[in-house]
């Protein structure tokens, strides 16, 4: 086979691979670019690109990270760090690992809630690709939800107590009304006895 043919098939298949790349490079920054999800790719230990989002919600700037200064090992607070490990073997044997929770420590030293997840990009030297979902407003909503259930049991304990004073007040009025009534009933009886005394008095004073 001429060598020339060879050498011409190599090319062309080389320039489709480059095509190909390319075109995988620019869907991954349109993806990427614009999204309001964290996403970003890492090695066994750094972000090695990420893009706004992910930079805004841990709070640092893309200076930072082309000088490779964001260690996502680092960022995570050390209890999450098992958590971490069982993700990356997932990724390496599974190709993917499920979203969990966790937290990151942003530039500033605040702790921000995450929900992130991860696929894998290249075994050898290690890479992957990760999405995070700022969980921080979930959590303010969960946390008001729990305030607001709060008040709403302590209301409610609240009338409960109300309702058993009430009823015990109607208890007190009920025995009050019954000792009126019966009261009643001995002024009505000493009436008709003096009635009746009355009338026998003015009978003897007839008679005299």
């Amino acid at each position: 086979r001429p060598a020339s043919l060879v050498f011409n098939r190599d090319v062309t298949e080389w320039s489709a691979l480059r095509e190909s790349l390319k075109a995988s490079e620019e869907r991954y920054k349109a993806l990427v670019a614009p999204s309001m999800v964290g996403i970003f790719t890492t090695d066994a230990e750094r972000v090695v690109d990420a893009n706004d989002a992910f930079l805004r919600l841990v709070g640092y700037s893309r200076t930072d990270l082309k000088r490779r200064r964001l260690n996502w090992r680092r960022m995570t607070p050390p209890e999450y760090a098992p958590l971490d490990d069982v993700a990356v073997q997932d990724i390496v044997e599974n190709g993917i690992c499920a979203p969990f929770e966790k937290e990151y420590i942003r530039k500033d030293g605040i702790r921000i809630p995450i929900l992130i997840s991860g696929s894998l990009l290249r075994r050898e030297p290690y890479l992957s690709v990760c999405t995070v979902l700022d969980l921080t407003e979930k959590r303010g909503a969960e946390a008001e939800l729990r305030e607001a259930y709060d008040k709403l049991r302590t209301a409610s304990r609240d009338l409960e107590a109300a309702n058993e004073k009430l009823m015990d007040s109607n208890t007190t009025l009920n025995q009050t009304n019954e000792r009126l009534e019966s009261l009643s009933v001995a002024l009505n009886e000493n009436n008709t006895a003096l009635t009746a005394l009355n009338d026998d008095l003015q009978n003897l004073v007839g008679s005299i």
